[in-house]
């Protein structure tokens, strides 16, 4: 299950529900586990094979489930509701960066995307 998670991003209750449905469909079936659903280990039978086989050849991306920007900014909008922006005392942010010197301008952004205002993107060698 951990596995799976870490593949698809998705949250371990969806991964349930779907993984029950599959069940269902004797797509795959439950190998160990324990108390915890976490903990489930599954395996793929022939059916769950044949359907992905076939549908690999449709589409053979493997990795972090997708969404539409659209489903993305609704998702996020929903989760966010009520949370910013964040008051943070300007003493907190002073103390923060209390050790770096100069960089007004990467400070202003960090604390910005801290409270919710904005976000950013870093690229480059660490």
């Amino acid at each position: 299950m951990q596995q799976i998670h870490e593949i698809t991003g998705l949250h371990v209750d969806i991964l349930k529900q779907c993984l029950k449905a599959m069940e269902k469909e004797d797509l795959v079936a439950q190998t160990a586990g324990g108390f915890l659903f976490a903990s489930v280990e599954y395996t793929i039978k022939k059916q769950g094979h044949l359907k992905a086989a076939k549908l690999m050849n449709e589409n053979s991306y493997m990795g972090m489930a997708l969404v539409t920007y659209d489903e993305y900014f609704k998702i996020m909008e929903v989760q966010l509701q009520g949370r910013y922006p964040i008051d943070i005392l300007h003493k907190v942010v002073e103390k923060a960066f209390r050790e770096v010197v100069g960089m007004a301008y990467p400070k202003k952004v960090l604390t910005e995307s801290a409270i919710g205002v904005k976000g950013f993107f870093i690229y480059g060698p660490p």
